[in-house]
């Protein structure tokens, strides 16, 4: 436990060392700050991943995002948001197999991985070419001019395409790497053209060498015997909203503790599943925060969860300044030391 605090406090330092990097666009503000509040918290490492994902989808607004894990001699997708079905399954591993269905191997016996993600993982890049990066990841803003334009030597070896037949033309493969050695991939996918920028790519490889460190964390701390089911787990609740107080995405964690119904497009209001109620509290900072346009920061006790509980709001704009979505990132804090009010 003692080296994963250690590690932990490296995992800040290398999200925020660079701030000219991060200050470049408020997503990766936002994606920073939740990114340390996970590191820090007491979640497993199953509930981390699906925490990442949710977020960065959350806040990016891309449709389609996932990590792989290697299991076994393989790397399958250990959780995907935005994906169809068929396609997670046509692309789900990654081992080239012979007609016999046995896995081919190379010249040193370790199995050919396959496609764009197999290169990442193995490390087969050329930062020559503009589509790799010096830090071994993978993005195109068209994968369609992409492939029209680059050879499969270019492309170190034989590609699958379903990203691109599936119709995603930005994608982005970012390596998960821990002390030099990748433990997994975070892809980034969405069908309009030109959403990565270089500064984005850069900070996305910052959040990935920090999510591996902090994956190889929490696996030792899940072995740990009992501490899977340990009663001090902060289970975080995350919840996004629109202008009229509805809840249109959450993560598991919250749809289990609000007890929200399907988010299927119906008038789910915010403070009837957080407050009881069915009016906005009248000092509800959230609201506030749309007109300051700035995130907040507020603690309270909360009497229809029965629980003392601190969120984060923060309020998302388009290019064109549109309020998009405001998200809440709720923590319970009530066997903390704090003093704190009733919202009214």
């Amino acid at each position: 436990m003692k080296h994963s605090n250690k590690s932990k406090d490296k995992l800040i330092h290398e999200i925020t060392e660079n701030h000219s990097v991060l200050a470049q666009t408020e997503q990766c503000q936002i994606l920073a700050t939740y990114i340390i509040e996970l590191i820090n918290k007491q979640s497993n490492r199953d509930d981390f991943i699906r925490d990442i994902l949710f977020f960065i989808k959350v806040v990016t607004g891309l449709e389609a995002v996932g990590i792989r894990l290697q299991e076994g001699e393989d790397f399958p997708y250990f959780e995907t948001i935005g994906f169809s079905n068929n396609f997670v399954k046509a692309e789900n591993y990654l081992c080239a197999r012979d007609h016999a269905g046995d896995l081919i191997r190379d010249d040193k016996g370790n199995p050919c991985l396959e496609c764009m993600c197999g290169n990442i993982i193995c490390g087969r890049t050329d930062p020559s070419l503009p589509f790799f990066t010096e830090a071994g990841s993978f993005w195109t803003n068209s994968t369609t001019a992409l492939l029209a334009s680059t050879t499969k030597e270019d492309r170190q070896g034989r590609t699958r395409n379903r990203c691109n037949k599936a119709g995603y033309e930005s994608v982005a493969l970012i390596p998960l790497r821990c002390d030099e050695k990748i433990i997994g991939l975070l892809q980034l996918n969405d069908r309009s053209k030109n959403i990565f920028t270089e500064t984005l790519i850069v900070f996305f490889e910052r959040i990935g060498s920090s999510i591996a460190t902090a994956l190889e964390c929490k696996q030792k701390e899940d072995n740990i015997p009992g501490r899977k089911n340990a009663n001090n787990i902060d289970e975080t609740i995350i919840t996004v909203h629109d202008a009229h107080f509805n809840i249109i995405s959450a993560n598991e964690t919250a749809k289990k503790i609000l007890g929200l119904p399907p988010l299927d497009g119906a008038d789910i209001k915010c403070y009837k599943y957080y407050h009881g109620r069915d009016y906005p509290p009248k000092k509800c900072p959230s609201c506030k925060c749309l007109l300051s346009r700035e995130p907040v920061f507020f603690e309270f006790f909360e009497p229809h969860l029965n629980k003392r509980i601190e969120i984060r709001a923060f309020p998302y704009f388009d290019e064109n300044d549109k309020f998009i979505r405001l998200i809440h990132f709720v923590r319970d804090i009530t066997n903390e030391n704090v003093l704190s009010n009733k919202l009214r």
